[in-house]
């Protein structure tokens, strides 16, 4: 894949997770994406488990979003975005907000793509 095809692949997923378009959202995904949260202890392997861990996360932070995209890079077949997620904890999640709380990690978002779907995905931040 060119530098732009996989670009756009990244940015579709941004955007998908931000208007929280799941339907979308697993189509750039491979059925056997590897998903890797370092630092919040979140491994996931297969699309419909990842899913599964992303709807029961909407219902506790709806307005999850990346933003402040300060770059992003792509080489070979991987994607590497920083950013920032934030959200607002709508119920207690222990360990990392109570309801009500405002969350902002900074994160480094690397994205291994393959014949324009994501086969691995790690947040590091």
């Amino acid at each position: 894949m060119t530098q732009e095809e996989l670009l756009a692949v990244a940015d579709a997923y941004v955007e998908c997770y931000n208007s929280d378009d799941l339907v979308t959202m697993k189509t750039l995904m491979s059925e056997d994406v590897e998903v890797t949260h370092h630092n919040r202890g979140v491994h996931r392997i297969g699309r419909d488990i990842v899913f599964a861990g992303k709807a029961g996360a909407a219902a506790v932070i709806p307005d999850k979003h990346f933003r402040d995209r300060r770059r992003i890079v792509a080489f070979d077949d991987v994607v590497l975005i920083e950013h920032t997620w934030a959200a607002t904890a709508k119920a207690d999640m222990p360990g990392f907000a109570k309801a009500g709380e405002s969350i902002e990690l900074e994160l480094c978002t690397v994205m291994t793509i393959r014949d324009g779907k994501i086969v691995k995905y790690d947040d590091y931040g």
